[in-house]
């Protein structure tokens, strides 16, 4: 995999203009809501897949990287990405615009870097969102199965079920018609012959009979008959058989009066009007499953439903009922699908027999009996496909209720028999004739239905062992895979909530292309994530997952992660585990991670995630402008740049920029005492002398703490540091009060010299000194919100103890100085 040594973007998104050089540093951004932060990920994502998935979804139907990808007011959006492949020890220069997303320029262009790139291409799930991270937990067991499989790369295995699973169904659904067919040819065929059952030497026997009787040869085998060859012998003349065209319009007759039929339609009007006497029959009906799975889910007085409060044997009782009252609505639904099909069957059938009629009416040559026979056909198809849904169903109530419905078919049909028994006697001969010319088209059709019903139920039963086999293995392999993905999720999720959920457990269930996650909520058993578990919980959740598969996707050579404001609903405890697991678990793993939170932007410098020359901040974000960039580490050095150019506005600005960001910080890592604003907006006036102060106070709590501890070297120390800090202060406050002063806002610093406010900068430098560790470059801060122990800076070289010996400690350090004393003076 690679990694990201430089980004330049250009008229991409929100971003005018952006260059960094990560030198395969992770990167973090913080900055508020709308300062531009995602405009980066965008970016970074585009530049490495010519995708952008904030592009893609719900609603994005009309939005293309092409249009949209780029600035607003741009004609072409560009980034460039120097990549970094430590596989390979090389870099490779990828830039890519928004007017040709899908073809980049590669540097340099040679089959290895381009097999690189088309290879990172094909891995949007780099980068991570939020709204990703609820699919991945709260989705359907499908849908979740259908991501997780996308981003597994195995997304061809669930199309291919289910393209499977539809072969079968409908391979059987077509061997199924294709039997029926053969059924009825056979049955027809052997009416006409006058045989049982279709056996090849009887059926012989019986058109040899009728070949001598109509004076031609006999056939030596049924093969034979059917040849073309034997036109010759055989009248081809299309004429009607008079007996068989009797017998057919009888068959035809005794299904129309078939008592199935009237109590089949008597059944669906008897159950459609007990449901419209109980309407709620109808509701209950469609909330059949939903109550089964509240009663699956019921074990709390809450209702898995809708979770309010009930005492759980009432709630079990009330369900309990309900589902009665749906398995009453079932039972009536399960009635009427019943009597439909018995009903759809038997209509199904007398259309076929009317096409069989509509064949008579054609040889007859009476065009009046076809267009009513046709007519009919229409009418009893149209019903038998009314009965295949419930709609239909309820839209065919009123011929399904009337008891003449199929007078006009009988109409039809004795219109035909009239036409038929008009015909004159046949002689033997030519009934002979005939019947030789009906059996051949008889049996060509059976022959044909026959080997298409036995194609199809091969390829039926092939269809169904197939998907058996392919959904088998699929689960099997699936199964194997999450459960690696599994274990890596749960050790995740234990490590950042280890306050409070040590014995986390998990259970993935895959069946039928679907992926039910279930963890377990304390000692209160295992359930769906979202039944009792908090947001912020799901979310972690989803993080741990997302880590968890991509470590599988990339073989655990996983080199780059970006996390788009992910963090959003876990608490700042759980961050900072978070920010722990990242640095342990995925040590050479480059991450670039956007927030809008400043407590987590901290924790990821002080948990050494993130080193401070590699964490940004924007403060804001304009359409001229793009983001508005603000950079802790390598301040000082700008100012002195604009004091060099004698710019001592510039100079100015930055350096209350970067009290203003620091103020915020150091005051919740303080502790300081500022009085409450719920929006959270405070000036650097009202922050500083409250961090200052503070700082004091808990320099002198250390000091005196030290001294109770017997550190004289500490204290004095300690001591010296707070004199040092006091005179800063006041220095500050009486000579450059203006910088922390809110109220005065007019241009003093243009009357300054260059002189002059590089004393006003050397101040502010020498006082923030003393709250940062020039080792690690991070400024002290408390251990604990709640029980402060000591304030300290990230790598401890910093550090400052709060808690004072008690007497009893005392006491035993001053005996135990004793006793050295009288030992030396031995």
């Amino acid at each position: 995999m690679i990694q990201i040594k430089e980004i330049t973007i250009d008229h991409v998104r929100g971003i005018k203009h952006f260059n960094r050089e990560l030198n395969l540093l992770s990167l973090a951004i913080q900055g508020p809501n709308g300062s531009g932060k995602s405009g980066v990920v965008d970016a970074v994502e585009f530049g490495l897949t010519g995708k952008c998935s904030r592009l893609k979804g719900l609603g994005t139907k009309a939005l293309t990287v092409k249009e949209h990808g780029k600035h607003v007011d741009a004609d072409i959006g560009k980034v460039t990405l120097t990549l970094h492949v430590p596989s390979q020890n090389r870099e490779i220069v990828v830039t890519r615009t928004t007017k040709n997303p899908s073809k980049p320029k590669i540097e340099p262009n040679d089959e290895l870097a381009n097999a690189i790139v088309s290879e990172i291409a094909g891995h949007p799930e780099i980068a991570l969102t939020r709204r990703q991270i609820i699919r991945f937990i709260l989705a359907e067991s499908k849908d979740r199965s259908k991501e997780l499989q996308a981003l597994l790369r195995l997304d061809k295995v669930q199309s291919t079920c289910d393209e499977l699973r539809k072969a079968n169904a409908q391979c059987a659904r077509l061997s199924t018609a294709d039997q029926q067919s053969l059924s009825d040819l056979t049955a027809k065929l052997c009416t006409h012959l006058g045989v049982p059952q279709i056996e090849d030497g009887k059926v012989l026997a019986v058109i040899n009979h009728h070949q001598s009787t109509a004076g031609f040869s006999p056939s030596p085998d049924l093969d034979s008959f059917l040849s073309p060859a034997s036109d010759k012998s055989v009248v081809t003349k299309q004429e009607v058989n008079k007996q068989n065209a009797i017998a057919e319009i009888q068959t035809i007759r005794d299904s129309i009066a078939d008592d199935g039929i009237g109590q089949a339609c008597g059944q669906i009007i008897s159950q459609l009007d007990t449901l419209d006497a109980a309407p709620t029959l109808a509701i209950a009906l469609a909330r059949h499953q939903l109550i089964g799975f509240g009663l699956d889910a019921l074990d709390a007085d809450q209702c898995p439903l809708c979770d309010k409060e009930w005492e759980f044997e009432k709630l079990k009782q009330h369900l309990m009922a309900k589902q009665t009252q749906c398995e009453a609505a079932k039972a009536i639904n399960d009635a009427i699908e019943n009597a439909a099909d018995t009903l759809s069957l038997a209509l199904t059938s007398i259309g076929r027999d009317l096409q069989s009629l509509g064949v008579i009416a054609k040889r007859l040559s009476s065009p009046d009996q076809i267009f009513e026979l046709e007519t009919a056909y229409e009418r009893v198809s149209s019903w038998a496909n009314d009965l295949t849904t419930q709609a239909g169903i309820m839209s065919g109530r009123t011929w399904i209720s009337n008891p003449l419905k199929l007078n006009s078919v009988s109409a039809a049909v004795e219109a035909l028999a009239e036409k038929v028994n008009q015909l004159p006697e046949q002689s033997a001969t030519d009934h002979s004739r005939t019947f030789l010319v009906e059996a051949k088209r008889q049996l060509a059709e059976y022959k044909q239905a026959k080997e298409k019903a036995a194609v199809s139920e091969k390829v039926a039963m092939l269809a169904k062992r197939t998907h058996a086999a392919y959904q088998q293995t699929s689960e099997a392999v699936l199964n194997e895979l999450y459960g690696h993905v599994k274990a890596d999720f749960e050790h995740s999720y234990r490590f950042i909530n280890e306050d409070d959920e040590s014995d986390f457990e998990s259970e993935f269930n895959t069946s039928e292309n679907s992926l039910e996650i279930k963890a377990k909520f304390y000692t209160h058993g295992i359930h769906p994530p979202a039944a009792f578990h908090s947001e912020g919980h799901q979310d972690g959740m989803g993080i741990c997952l997302y880590l968890a598969l991509m470590k599988h996707v990339f073989d655990g050579d996983l080199k780059l992660v970006i996390l788009d404001d992910v963090v959003m609903s876990i608490d700042n405890g759980h961050r900072k585990k978070l920010c722990e697991l990242l640095r342990t678990k995925f040590p050479d793993t480059q991450f670039i991670i956007t927030t809008h939170e400043r407590t987590w932007f901290k924790q990821m410098q002080t948990a050494k995630l993130i080193e401070p020359k590699s964490a940004i901040q924007f403060s804001g974000w304009t359409v001229d402008h793009g983001p508005q960039v603000f950079t802790a580490v390598g301040t000082w050095d700008e100012i002195e740049a604009a004091l060099q150019k004698n710019d001592i506005g510039l100079a100015a600005w930055r350096l209350r920029n970067h009290l203003e960001c620091l103020s915020s910080e150091l005051a919740d890592d303080l502790g300081a005492d500022v009085v409450y604003r719920a929006d959270g907006s405070h000036s650097v006036g009202e922050l500083f002398p409250r961090v200052c102060q503070r700082f004091r106070k808990l320099l002198k709590q250390s000091a005196k703490a030290s001294k109770s501890w017997g550190h004289v070297d500490k204290d004095e120390e300690t001591s010296q540091l707070e004199s040092k800090f006091k005179d800063l202060v006041t220095r500050i406050e009486e000579q450059e009060s203006w910088m922390v002063n809110p109220a005065v806002h007019h241009n003093q610093w243009q009357d300054f010299t260059r002189q002059e406010f590089t004393h006003v900068v050397k101040a502010y430098r020498e006082l923030l000194d003393c709250l940062t560790c020039q080792g690690c470059k991070t400024t002290v801060r408390r251990n604990s919100p709640v029980k402060c122990t000591e304030i300290s800076c990230m790598c401890g070289c910093l550090q400052f103890r709060l808690v004072e010996a008690t007497a009893t400690q005392k006491a035993e350090r001053k005996a135990a100085e004793a006793i050295k004393l009288r030992l030396h003076a031995q």
